[in-house]
């Protein structure tokens, strides 16, 4: 697995454009000897210190191709525990591309992510935090750069060994009793036994139930806009993303498929969904539409279904809305899943002063797009929502499906170890258990993993990182 990191790589580690500077970053074995034949100045190479930036001109044979700055690393002490050099070129695409086409005649091109896969296979970090690095790339708003940030100080991997200990602790108890199994007197109770497994059990349960917001803060908030044709589903969407974006009309089942725009509000990430209009269409495009906008509905974090003021307005009552509101709900396909749905008067301007005073008490959010403040209670009720993320966001969360997925599998097997004390099939089977927890855990922090997982973390980073 480590032989094919041996070698020197180098690549371009700015982005493409014109700027001020480009940076070019070389790492391996060779990676000074490399650069430095490429660099000409007034510094002598056999004294030339770590960190310290020096001005050169770089050659590609007798061929001047920039003045440069360039920056020497020693392993351990660099990015990626290795030898590693950086060098400061001006920023236009055609100069970098010549110096790294040069550096490339003696080492070879980065694949994506490798300088990042480098630093944890030499143990400058654990998995958790080459994948916060990930996340910190992709960040598109404040908290999900607060959560990447937490995760790459370590935050995770300190609530993931927290509890490697305490299962490790609760199998050194195990194993002491499998020893001593002929003693008069037990290592451990049954009783204690069973509470330390019941606290193992509720640490991940907690850490598990942390995924789904740890998702929506790198990945966004879903949440779909659905309701009857001409309801104001594309008006009210267009509304909150300040611009055209859904056709409009008087003409019921214009929208024929979903739409998604997403935006940033006080720094979380919401993506919005407009839906094809609920109704039963003989028009096969918009039964294609329709169906497409169920899907979406499915996996949504959050529905707000459009309920048109000028009905509610023929018997402004609760009770009405109520029966308005469960009418629309049975036309929902619900899917295998409880659908967070919530209810928006749209059009609110239309209801007069004692009908919005009577669902404003009734705790009804109202929207309308034609006052200045008609959004204020959807937004309130969004941030709201994001409010309790806090706290949670600088403990460290779980972030990916491939974490998580290792969460609940160590879960199963404190599940399994706790039916395995129930039924007094023996205490070794408890630590087979135990085993397999941390063995689950262990994969998350990259104490245990393969070829294939890194490879698949790693893909998607850019080639210099």
């Amino acid at each position: 697995m480590h032989a094919k990191f041996n070698d020197t790589i180098a690549a371009i580690s700015t982005p493409r454009g014109r700027g001020a500077i480009a940076i070019i970053r070389i790492s391996g074995n060779h990676a000074h000897s490399i650069a430095l034949s490429f660099l000409k100045g007034s510094f002598k190479t056999n004294s030339l210190k770590p960190k310290t930036s020096y001005f050169a001109k770089f050659y590609d044979h007798d061929q001047l191709l920039d003045e440069v700055l360039f920056t020497l690393y020693s392993a351990p002490h660099s990015y990626t525990g290795e030898d590693t050099v950086e060098i400061f070129c001006h920023g236009n695409d055609f100069i970098a591309s010549q110096i790294l086409e040069a550096l490339l005649k003696k080492s070879r091109l980065a694949q994506p992510g490798e300088f990042t896969l480098r630093a944890f296979l030499n143990h400058k970090m654990d998995l958790t935090k080459a994948e916060a690095v990930g996340n910190l790339l992709m960040a598109q708003t404040k908290k999900a750069q607060q959560a990447s940030l937490a995760q790459l100080e370590g935050k995770l991997e300190e609530k993931i060994n927290n509890i490697l200990n305490k299962i490790l602790n609760l199998r050194i108890q195990c194993e002491l009793a499998i020893d001593f199994i002929e003693d008069e007197v037990p290592i451990i109770e049954d009783s204690e036994l069973h509470e330390k497994l019941n606290i193992i059990h509720n640490d991940l349960d907690l850490l598990e139930r942390s995924a789904h917001d740890g998702m929506i803060i790198h990945e966004g908030l879903k949440v779909c806009l659905i309701g009857e044709p001409n309801v104001g589903k594309s008006s009210l969407f267009n509304k909150i993303l300040d611009m055209d974006r859904a056709i409009v009309s008087d003409i019921p089942g214009t929208t024929r498929d979903y739409i998604e725009e997403a935006i940033s509000l006080q720094g979380n990430l919401i993506r919005f969904f407009d839906t094809a209009g609920i109704r039963q269409s003989d028009d096969i495009i918009e039964k294609m539409g329709i169906e497409r906008s169920n899907q979406i509905i499915g996996q949504a974090d959050l529905i707000f279904l459009l309920l048109d003021a000028q009905i509610i307005n023929e018997n402004p009552t609760i009770n009405h809305f109520n029966e308005y509101l469960i009418s629309l709900k049975s036309k929902l396909i619900m899917n295998d899943k409880t659908l967070k749905i919530i209810p928006i008067i749209n059009k609110a301007d239309l209801l007069n002063t004692e009908a919005k005073q009577l669902f404003t008490d009734n705790k009804i959010l109202l929207c309308s797009n034609i006052e200045a403040d008609g959004l204020d209670p959807l937004r309130t009720y969004l941030l709201e929502f994001f409010a309790g993320f806090t706290q949670e966001i600088e403990s460290g969360l779980i972030s990916n499906a491939r974490q998580l997925a290792a969460v609940s599998k160590a879960k199963e097997s404190i599940i399994q170890a706790t039916n395995t004390l129930k039924m007094g099939t023996g205490i070794e089977f408890i630590a087979f258990d135990l085993a397999s927890a941390s063995n689950h855990l262990e994969e998350i922090i990259g104490k245990i993993t393969t070829d294939d997982i890194l490879d698949k973390i790693f893909e998607n980073f850019c080639i210099g990182k």
